[in-house]
């Protein structure tokens, strides 16, 4: 299936995969990974209700195998992305697959 070329990916983050939490309940982080070669969707995501609106992510971010570098096995939420100069939190991972083999596709990440 095809993948965009590096040429329009132009973007990259800092990826601190979450660890758990210490022995003071602080969250835990690994070293950080530089991704490159990735796309960054800043539209925001709310959701209404009874009690207001509710905040669903602030951005996506699309990594695709084979393209982007530096790429985990699996992310996971709770882990931190950095960009634009902030810390972003991983809120959910969607996982795409290939359509004729059982091969992960990209991933899509909803940050907050």
């Amino acid at each position: 299936m095809f993948k965009p070329p590096k040429s329009v990916l132009n973007e990259s983050v800092e990826y601190l995969e979450y660890k758990g939490t210490d022995r003071y309940n602080e969250p835990s982080y690994a070293e950080s990974v530089t991704i490159e070669y990735i796309r960054i969707d800043r539209t925001s995501n709310y959701t209404s209700g009874t009690g207001g609106e509710t905040l669903l992510w602030n951005a996506i971010v699309f990594c695709f195998v084979g393209v982007s570098t530096n790429l985990p096995e699996m992310f996971k939420e709770k882990s931190i992305v950095r960009f634009d100069g902030k810390d972003h939190i991983i809120n959910k991972v969607a996982t795409t697959k290939e359509p004729y083999a059982n091969a992960t596709y990209s991933f899509e990440l909803e940050v907050i």
